[in-house]
Parts: C-alpha cells; sequence; structure tokens
C-alpha cells in the first residue's frame, strides 16, 4: 500500500510539473511568434515606406531643379523642342514620385491603424496603455507627414507654375520657400520616423532574443527536474516490479499521461520502452519501434552510452528525430542512467521535448535581421549608427561603396569617418554632433567634403539622430549620408551663371553691386579704407553693330574684356554691366591717381585695333571715376556720380576719362 501510495503521489506530481511546464513553454513560444510576426509585417512595411518616401523627396528636388535648368536653356537655344520635352519629362516625373509619396504614406498609416485596433494583451494594465499611446503617437507623426507634404505638394504646383511664367521668381521660390520646407520640415520628419522604425524594429529583436534566453533557461530546467523525476520513476518502476506491489498496467498509465517523449533503451541502443507521446512524436506503431534501435530515430550519433559516467547523466543537448516519413523534429534531449537498488545502472531513459515553435521562431528572427541587412543595402542614402557604450560606428555597405571603398576596407571607428572628411569641415562636423547630443534638438545636419578612394572630393549631405534607452540617457546616435554632389555643382554652376556675364566670362551687374555693398559697408563703419569706381562706355559700339554685324559686336566686346584684364590688380573687380558698359572697383585706393593710371592705360590700348574677321575695327571709351568719400550714404549715389563723370567725359569729346567733381550735373 505504501508502494502504491508513493506511485500515485510520484504520478501526480510529475504530471502538474511536467503540464504546468509546458504551458510555459507554449506561452513563451506564442510570445515569441507574436514578436517575430509583427517584426516581419509592421517594422519592415514601415523602414520600406520611409525609404520610398525619401527617395521620392530627392527625385522630386532633382528634377524641380532640372525643370529650370531646362527652361534656361530652352530659352538659350530659342525655345528647342528638345529641350521642352525633357521640361514635360522631369515635371512628369514630379507628379509620379508625388503619387510615390502618397501611396507610401497611405500604407503606413493604415498599417498603424490596424495594429492600434488590436493592442496587446498584458496582465498589466499599465503595459497595454504604454502599448496603445506609443501606436498612437506614431499615428499622430504620420498625420504630421502628410500634413507637411500636403503643404509641400501645393508649393511645388505653384514653383512648375510659376516655373513657365517668370523663371527669376521661380529660382527665387525654389531657394527661398520649396527647398528650405523639405529640408527643415518635411525630410525631417521622415528620416526621424525611419529611425524610429529601426529602433522599434531592433527593441522587438532584443525581446525576441530574450523570449528565447527564457526558453532555453526553461528548458534545461525542464531536462533537469525531468531527469531527476525520471530517476525517481525508474527506481519506483524498478522496485515495483521486483516486489510486485504496483502493476505493469498501473507503470503505463503514467508513461502515457506524459507529455513529452519519453523512450527507455538498453545499453546496446535497443528500444525497451516508449510513451504514448514518442509514438505520436514520431508517427509510428509501438511494435514497428520496440527491439529496434535506438539510431532509427536519431539523426546523428550524439547519445554515447557508458555506464561508467558519475551520476548517471549522459547528457542535455538539442538534437532531431527522425519520423516514420522521414521528417526532422529539432528536440531538447536529455538522457540518464535507470539504476537498481544498489545503485548500479540497468538501462537508460531518454528524454525528449518537441521544440519545433523555438526553432521556427529562432528562424524567423534570423530571416527578418537579413531583411533588415537587405534593406539596409539596398537603401539609396549610406546608413551609419554610433554605439556611444562601446564606441563602435557601424557604416552601411552603401556608405562605403558612396566612397568607392569595399566593406572591409573601412574599421567601424570614429577617427575612420573623421579621417574622410576635409580637414577644414572635421572640427565643424564634430562640434554638430556633441552639440546635438547636448541639447534638445530632435536632429542635427551638415554638409561636407570627403576624399574618395580614387582621389575625388564627394559631397555629403549627413542627418543624425540621438537614441535614449528607458531611463532617458542617451546611449547611440544613428544617421544617414547622402551624396549630393551633382546638386552641389548645380548649385555651384547656377550661382556663377546668376553672377557672371556669359558672353564675356566677367561678374555681372549682381555680382558688382554685392562686391559694392561689401565695400560701401566697410568705409560706413568709419574703417579707413578707400576706394573709386570707374564707369566705362564704349564710344561708337552700336555703329560698330549695326554696320558689321553682331557678331563682330560680340567678338570686339571679349576681346575688349580679356586686353583690360591686366591693367588691375589681382583684387580689383572688372564687371560688364550691360550692352557696351563696364566698371571696374579700384581696391584699397591710397590716392585718386591709382584710379587715373588705370583709366590712362585703357585709353592707350584702345589706339590698337582690334582684328575681327580679317579687318581691323577701333573703338575708344569714356570714363567716369568716383571715389568713396563718407559724404555718400548709398552706392546707388556713388554709381550716380561716376555715370555723370563718365557722361561729361563723353560730351567733352570721347576717349578720355573724367573724375567726378561737385559741379558736374547728374541726372
Amino acid at each position: 500500500m505504501k508502494t502504491h501510495r508513493k506511485l500515485l503521489l510520484s504520478f501526480l506530481g510529475s504530471s502538474l510539473l511536467l503540464g504546468g511546464l509546458g504551458f510555459a513553454s507554449f506561452r513563451i513560444n506564442s510570445g515569441i511568434k507574436q514578436n517575430t510576426n509583427y517584426v516581419i509585417q509592421n517594422s519592415l512595411s514601415e523602414v520600406k515606406a520611409a525609404k520610398d518616401m525619401t527617395q521620392s523627396l530627392q527625385s522630386i528636388q532633382a528634377s524641380s531643379e532640372e525643370v529650370l535648368l531646362e527652361i534656361d536653356r530652352e530659352v538659350l537655344n530659342n525655345n528647342d523642342s528638345h529641350n521642352r520635352e525633357k521640361i514635360i519629362r522631369n515635371q512628369r516625373i514630379i507628379q509620379e514620385q508625388l503619387s510615390r509619396f502618397e501611396k507610401a504614406l497611405l500604407l503606413t498609416k493604415k498599417t498603424t491603424a490596424f495594429y492600434m485596433q488590436f493592442p496587446e494583451k498584458s496582465k498589466k494594465q499599465t503595459e497595454s496603455l504604454t502599448k496603445q499611446k506609443e501606436e498612437i503617437e506614431e499615428f499622430e507623426w504620420l498625420e504630421r507627414i502628410e500634413k507637411n507634404f500636403f503643404s509641400y505638394q501645393n508649393m511645388l504646383e505653384n514653383y512648375l507654375i510659376i516655373s513657365q511664367i517668370d523663371r527669376e521668381k521661380a529660382y527665387e521660390f525654389l531657394e527661398e520657400k520649396l527647398e528650405p520646407h523639405v529640408r527643415e520640415h518635411l525630410m525631417p520628419l521622415v528620416m526621424q520616423y525611419q529611425n524610429d522604425a529601426l529602433e522599434e524594429m531592433e527593441e522587438k529583436a532584443e525581446e525576441i532574443n530574450k523570449s528565447i534566453l527564457n526558453d532555453d533557461l526553461l528548458m534545461i530546467s525542464f531536462s533537469l527536474i525531468s531527469m531527476l523525476i525520471s530517476l525517481g520513476l525508474g527506481l519506483s518502476v524498478s522496485r515495483s516490479i521486483e516486489k510486485s506491489t504496483v502493476s505493469k498496467s498501473y507503470i503505463d498509465n503514467i508513461l502515457a499521461s506524459m507529455t513529452d517523449s519519453l523512450i527507455v533503451i538498453s545499453f546496446d541502443g535497443t528500444i525497451q520502452k516508449v510513451n504514448h507521446s514518442s509514438l505520436k512524436l514520431l508517427k509510428y506503431e509501438e511494435a514497428q519501434l520496440v527491439n529496434q534501435n535506438i539510431k532509427l530515430i536519431l539523426s546523428d550519433d550524439s547519445l554515447k552510452i557508458d555506464p561508467s559516467v558519475p551520476q548517471g547523466f549522459l547528457g542535455n543537448y538539442e538534437t532531431t528525430y527522425l519520423t516514420k516519413e522521414g521528417q526532422k523534429i529539432p528536440v531538447a534531449f536529455s538522457s540518464s542512467f535507470i539504476l537498481d537498488e544498489s545503485g548500479n545502472p540497468k538501462g537508460i531513459v531518454c528524454l525528449a521535448r518537441d521544440i519545433t515553435e523555438k526553432y521556427l521562431a529562432e528562424k524567423a528572427l534570423q530571416e527578418s535581421e537579413e531583411r533588415y541587412a537587405l534593406a539596409a543595402r539596398a537603401a539609396n542614402d549610406g546608413l551609419w549608427d554610433w554605439n556611444l557604450i562601446t564606441n563602435e560606428v557601424y557604416f552601411s555597405l552603401r556608405w562605403k561603396s558612396m566612397l568607392g571603398y569595399e566593406d572591409e576596407e573601412i574599421e567601424n571607428s570614429l577617427d575612420e569617418w573623421f579621417k574622410l572628411v576635409h580637414p577644414d569641415y572635421v572640427e565643424q562636423l564634430r562640434e554638430q554632433i556633441d552639440d546635438h547630443l547636448k541639447s534638445h534638438i530632435s536632429q542635427f545636419e551638415i554638409s561636407y567634403p570627403m576624399l574618395a578612394k580614387d582621389g575625388t572630393s564627394r559631397w555629403m549631405l549627413c542627418n543624425g539622430i540621438k537614441v535614449r534607452n528607458s531611463e532617458g540617457k542617451v546611449y547611440r546616435i544613428a544617421g544617414s549620408q547622402t551624396d549630393i554632389t551633382q546638386s552641389r555643382l548645380m548649385e555651384e554652376k547656377l550661382r556663377y551663371e546668376a553672377l557672371h556675364d556669359q558672353l564675356t566670362g566677367l561678374p555681372n551687374r549682381s555680382f558688382f553691386l554685392e562686391e559694392l555693398d561689401k565695400l560701401f559697408k566697410l568705409v560706413s563703419e568709419g574703417k579707413d579704407f578707400l576706394f573709386a569706381v570707374l564707369f566705362i562706355d564704349l564710344d561708337g559700339f552700336k555703329q560698330i553693330n549695326d554696320t558689321l554685324g553682331h557678331l563682330v559686336g560680340d567678338r570686339l566686346l571679349i576681346n575688349f574684356a580679356h586686353k583690360i584684364q591686366p591693367c588691375l590688380s589681382s583684387g580689383d573687380t572688372f564687371a560688364r554691366l550691360g550692352g557696351d558698359e563696364f566698371a571696374i572697383v579700384v581696391k584699397d585706393l591710397k590716392h585718386i591717381n591709382n584710379a587715373t593710371s588705370i583709366a590712362e592705360r585703357i585709353q592707350n590700348i584702345l589706339k590698337k585695333p582690334f582684328q575681327l574677321q580679317g579687318q581691323d575695327v577701333f573703338v575708344t571709351a569714356s570714363i567716369g571715376i568716383a571715389q568713396s568719400t563718407s559724404n555718400y550714404t548709398s552706392i546707388e549715389e556713388l554709381l550716380r556720380d561716376a555715370d555723370a563723370a563718365m557722361y561729361e567725359a563723353k560730351t567733352s569729346g570721347k576717349a578720355r576719362y573724367t573724375i567726378f567733381e561737385s559741379n558736374i550735373p547728374n541726372s
């Protein structure tokens, strides 16, 4: 009766314990599967959508600038239909990319709205509320992106309309409204959303890893407890058989009630006993397994039978079982000796638990990490991630390839990054990062040139966002890097063309007025600094144009500019104001003779004819000179007096210069 009670208590206790452990394992595996699906379905779609938004904005900006360039070329080439086709094509690209951005935004909003309908169930109400709050904040963030995008869309439509009417106003609208809106409002929101999506993906991956670790710990505990139970159960069964106090059918009921596979084998590997869970798992009939070797169901030779092993414990590891159909099932496997009353081994009991769910979860996590790596590799921008705790910096393959480097050619260190940045910009980059880490600014942005592998210089636009842990401490800073070399060169080209005369290559009126304004501010601030303006008008130029043609007239202006340039100092500015009017600013004027000597050299140069189309062409110039004094209150007054002096020289006989005096009338 005592033996019967002992077996009954052992049966009930082991059943409850094994059932509880199995249920806990099931809950953990369910959590792993749920979080894995969340990573795959939600996070990756958000990252892809954010990347599509970024690429769309870049394509729109490039096409917007190209529209104006093609319009300029169209005007220059007398309404060339080829340029008109390019304008229409770029406008079509803009509309397509706007639609692409809107589709990506709509898809992301739908995804977020779907997950808001099904908040996570949690035993702690606070965790559930926190999850709902995060989803709501994410939806509000997308609303902000949508609002700014619609504003940008309206601006873009206005810009395209203006570009067909007034190119100068279109340039002004592009620089003052359209580009600042993208740079300061829309792009930071998209970049922030993209980084939030990446951060959420990493947090979920970390949760899955923790769940897997907990599951491993549970598996180890389960195996150890199972070993002890099997030892006790084996001993009880052995004693009960020997003493005939417990019937064979009663022991079979205990084995059949176990939820995990139990197989008893002899020392030569022959299967002596299997429970119902083993038959269900392996899809065999009992008669098909009993008296067969254990190698029939083990996929490897991991089980080493050694009766001399202390404590009778042979191993605890993961392996695979082979089913009757040849299917491989991953299991957590443990084995130990069955001892007799004297403590001598009589056989071996093998316990196995199906870990297919855990295996699939680990595989799904690995696939999601691989997808993230592929997404980072396919991104148009280079990604970087600086771990402030380990001081390591991760650079994506795209980040390195933008500079012509292979993956192994650049180390993961901050010094490696700064070494490639132009020395004049390194300190500025360090300050931007330090200021961002110390301040409450959401992100930083800076552009700088970097040295590529082939020795060329590439301009990069760098964005960065700091990341805080649960305690609010910054532990990472991550961002992207975009190659803006072409747009930078285009900006420089447009600025050069906007400030220089296309015919002669000299600075134009806008450039001349800017330079004059800088000098005038120095004088108005009381600096000991004087300068003079020479206003030049070619005598009889209209007659040359009318008699010899505009082509000859243009060549005359070009040759005149080339001949006068050597007469000036390196600091002086020589500009074409329009038509046959030129102007010179003589800086750091010591005496008025510095200006008159230049005028005399110009007159001497013009005594010799210009060789144009095989004939000698003579031209003279009337020059007016005005010097800066404290009496002037604006550059317009100074230019007015220089023009009045030039007019006085022209009415006095041409081919001469005149210094402005108060008795000279001006208009």
